[in-house]
């Protein structure tokens, strides 16, 4: 079966989550396109931030989505990368940031690196507040997030934390 029919065998709220996360990858695509390289830091100031009292906000908000549909819009972000030309992985994690920005979802973009035998690799994930990762799958559980305090997140602490 081909995409196309895939797609239109969907329901209709489906369809509509994955023409939005076509369209909002598009946008984030866009923005790292026509943004000079020099202003990329002040794009992505206001997404890299992540909320800090993950079950605070959960109790409070009651628009907070449940683990469930946060899950469901990773996927559709996921599912609709592979027919927008170059997607990264912080093309994905803008994209669902924003997605989940407009409904009400407190999340923040990471960013982190990892030694390989060359040099260093780059990786962006979403991390929202009492709910998880998302882009950060295990191959990439050895990118330490930039920005932290040393130790706060490596590989070594989470292997001790086990």
């Amino acid at each position: 079966m081909t995409a196309a029919r895939r797609f239109m065998a969907l329901p209709r709220d489906r369809k509509r989550l994955y023409i939005e996360a076509w369209g909002w990858t598009w946008i984030a695509r866009l923005r790292l396109w026509l943004t000079r390289k020099s202003k990329v830091r002040k794009v992505l100031g206001p997404v890299i931030a992540v909320p800090e009292t993950p079950h605070e906000l959960d109790e409070e908000r009651s628009d907070v989505q449940p683990v469930q549909a946060v899950r469901g819009v990773a996927r559709a972000i996921e599912a609709v990368a592979a027919f927008v030309p170059k997607v990264t992985c912080l093309v994905k994690a803008l994209a669902l940031r924003g997605m989940l920005a407009r409904r009400g979802q407190p999340s923040g973009v990471r960013l982190g690196v990892a030694r390989n035998g060359l040099g260093l690799d780059a990786h962006a994930w979403v991390e929202v507040p009492g709910v998880g990762e998302f882009g950060r799958a295990g191959q990439h559980l050895d990118f330490i997030p930039l920005g932290g305090s040393p130790g706060e997140d490596t590989p070594q602490a989470r292997a001790e934390a086990r």
